[in-house]
């Protein structure tokens, strides 16, 4: 086969996957665990765990900080006897702040959202306008384009004319890396909706990490350019509004992906899941076996109750459709978002008590 008909073989396969995926119904992972070999536990990586007062004094740093010159501290370092400072803490201003991303306010309603693809820099203003009937967020494509964050950040900071902030859709990020590097990079330079590829649900984890503040991540206090956000009336802040306004969309475009994907759907800061139909259909050898990997990336957002995110690929510039795959009450809605990005009384920010298939003992604490 040449190389044209073996890409129009490839075409028609893709659009054979899309309408199938659009057509058939929910059904069960056939798969298998939603915890693979690829890992759940998070090396290297901790939490606060709770504890609030100094070992000999009785001091209670959330009372009396700053303390003094004396050590709070005075056992050997170990993240699990540690005294987190309060700088850790889930403060009363972060409980109480506000909803200000119009994607996250729509999807405390249950709403649909959607959102343009931006694949060049210079076709940013053309989709950046708020639009409450279909345009809800704008994703700059970082892994199918030649988009980086030297062209990202000035894009987001210039406003394009006549355009304010309260009227510029949600920015949004598809990256090519879960690391804190492309996560640190995307939140300072202004994304507030996150699209990461993610094979497990350590995976997962560490998206949810490097991208949320403290205490549910671990997101450093860096020079950002999000200011902007701060024009928006009773923020509390950016630091403090940020992990309630933040949206974590998790892609599954690979075969370990829909393995795990129950696992990762269940996740804590985690809104939802993108059923990546093109990879998937690339790695599929026939459209039924593409149809097992499709349905169970349908099944777990549903089971979750998290969003369920598709791309048109025809549309130009794509467009992403993120749906609720249930219908939901306003307490059920309520329920789905919160507690979520709070600790767990373990001290563990993903909520694994809720998490399928996944008992706590597998979530590794150093």
């Amino acid at each position: 086969m040449n190389y044209s008909k073996a890409k129009r073989a490839m075409t028609k396969f893709a659009a054979l996957a899309a309408f199938a995926a659009a057509s058939m119904a929910v059904s069960h992972s056939v798969l298998g665990q939603a915890c693979p070999a690829t890992g759940c536990t998070l090396p290297g990586i901790t939490v606060p765990n709770g504890f609030t007062t100094c070992p000999g004094t009785g001091t209670d740093v959330h009372s009396s900080f700053p303390l003094s010159t004396a050590l709070c501290n005075t056992q050997p370092i170990a993240p699990s006897t540690w005294v987190f400072g309060p700088g850790n803490d889930l403060t009363s201003a972060q409980l109480a702040a506000p909803f200000w991303n119009p994607v996250q306010t729509r999807m405390q309603a249950g709403l649909p959202i959607v959102g343009k693809r931006v694949s060049t820099a210079d076709g940013y203003c053309g989709v950046a306008t708020y639009d409450e009937a279909s345009n809800h967020f704008t994703w700059v494509d970082q892994r199918y384009s030649g988009l980086d964050n030297s062209q990202i950040w000035p894009m987001w900071l210039n406003n394009c004319p006549g355009l304010d902030n309260a009227h510029t859709a949600a920015r949004g990020a598809l990256a090519s890396s879960i690391d804190e590097r492309e996560a640190q990079h995307e939140t300072d330079g202004g994304a507030i909706l996150f699209f990461r590829p993610v094979e497990s649900v350590r995976d997962a984890q560490e998206a949810v990490f490097w991208t949320f503040y403290p205490p549910f991540g671990h997101r450093s206090q860096g020079s950002t350019q999000t200011g902007f956000y701060g024009t928006l009336p009773g923020t509390g802040g950016y630091r403090n509004s940020f992990n309630r306004n933040a949206v974590m969309i998790a892609q599954i475009g690979t075969v370990a992906g829909a393995q795990a994907v129950s696992g990762i759907a269940a996740l804590d800061g985690v809104d939802g899941v993108y059923l990546d139909e093109q990879n998937l259909g690339f790695q599929s050898a026939s459209l039924a076996e593409y149809n097992t990997l499709a349905n169970a990336v349908r099944a777990a957002a549903q089971a979750s109750n998290k969003y369920l995110c598709t791309v048109d690929r025809t549309a130009n510039p794509n467009v992403m459709t993120c749906l609720l795959q249930t219908r939901l009450s306003a307490a059920e809605v309520a329920g789905r978002e919160w507690p979520l990005r709070r600790l767990d009384a373990d001290g563990m920010p993903f909520g694994s008590i809720r998490t399928a298939s996944i008992v706590r003992s597998s979530f590794a604490k150093e």
